[in-house]
């Protein structure tokens, strides 16, 4: 079943147009393995843009015809390096595009469907709008950034006129983009138009912030395949670190394993006030459920803790409260279902304040 997952936990991944290529032609066996544990999450919204999409299609028309002059010259000697510096010409000695184009457009509409049935990225949402001209030209200008990945950039951020976007990570292997966008300072340009600075991941070497007993710190999707458990449970902890720093001012803390019948006890984190008559949800550390409790109004520090906001200066202070349901008269009776209270009850589950309750 489904788990339904409020915006503010979810993780918007926003898909450059060489992941596009790379997972359609499962160039990288890791990528494709973590672009496939992406799409079946719920945490998870894959996007791609418009914009991506023309693009796209450029890159896979050209492909397409480079591997039928090669194909078609297979018993000649042809210098590859010829082949693949001639950009923008469509013939290649007696192997012409137009006399291959409807096989090579049939090819690139079943890549589009791919891209939205096989891997559920969404790439209709973020259209070409007006609104784009005016923050695309002035990235641009700011920095060596082209004019095309500005347009990437601003279209990842700025999905329609009515819409942008809170949190995105745009993720890509284009060194050039990468290295110009870390190189400029942009916070300026993105603020002056209301919007989020992208989180910028490049997939040659991804890491955590921290280190994780048997997980590894760093994934590099172009090197030797991993095992898919691996790959999963690297970015199981790296999107809870995305949860976490997206709701930093909600969150407070981790879930702790402790003897006490019906209870859920967890580590306040320093400095963290916590108010009495709060709705709390707690996201399970494998990511596998969500659930948002009624009103607590007691919470417990060894004691019933009587004056509110509650504050300890110190490092992970033991809290706990104990869950109930409601019938349907109101009324307040035991928690009811016990498997899901088991689960609450694990160790490292992420509690979060529940500000819509």
């Amino acid at each position: 079943m489904p788990i339904v997952v409020d915006d503010k936990y979810r993780i918007n991944i926003f898909l450059d147009t060489n992941i596009l290529a790379d997972i359609l032609d499962e160039t990288f066996e890791n990528l494709n393995n973590s672009i496939k544990f992406f799409s079946s999450s719920d945490f998870v919204t894959l996007k791609s843009s418009h914009y991506v999409m023309y693009e796209f299609v450029e890159v896979r028309k050209r492909e397409h015809f480079l591997r039928e002059v090669v194909r078609n010259r297979l018993q000649d000697n042809i210098s590859i390096s010829k082949l693949v510096g001639r950009k923008g010409i469509w013939k290649f000695d007696n192997v012409q595009y137009e006399d291959h184009k409807d096989e090579i457009q049939n090819k690139i509409l079943a890549e589009k469907e791919r891209i939205s049935n096989e891997f559920g990225i969404d790439w209709e949402h973020n259209i070409l709008h007006e609104e784009l001209l005016n923050p695309t030209l002035d990235l641009c200008l700011a920095s060596t950034i082209s004019r095309e990945d500005s347009l990437v950039l601003l279209s990842c951020v700025y999905p329609n006129k009515s819409d942008k976007e809170r949190q995105i990570i745009l993720l890509t292997r284009d060194k050039l983009l990468n290295d110009s966008y870390n190189e400029a300072d942009l916070e300026t340009i993105f603020v002056n138009h209301g919007l989020v600075i992208p989180e910028m991941i490049k997939t040659g070497n991804v890491k955590c912030k921290e280190k994780y007993e048997n997980i590894p710190q760093t994934i590099d999707h172009y090197s030797t395949p991993l095992p898919q458990t691996e790959i999963q449970q690297f970015w199981i902890q790296k999107f809870k670190e995305i949860i976490i720093d997206k709701n930093k001012n909600s969150f407070l803390g981790y879930t702790y394993v402790h003897n006490g019948d019906q209870c859920i006890f967890f580590n306040l984190q320093k400095g963290i006030t916590l108010n009495e008559n709060l709705g709390l949800t707690i996201i399970g550390k494998d990511l596998d459920f969500v659930y948002s409790t009624q009103i607590i109004s007691e919470f417990w520090n060894n004691q019933k803790i009587g004056n509110y906001p509650f504050v300890d200066k110190g490092n992970n202070v033991p809290i706990s409260f104990k869950p109930y349901d409601k019938d349907e008269n109101g009324n307040i009776i035991e928690f009811q279902n016990q498997a899901l209270l088991v689960k609450l009850r694990e160790k490292g589950n992420l509690v979060f304040i529940n500000e819509d309750a």
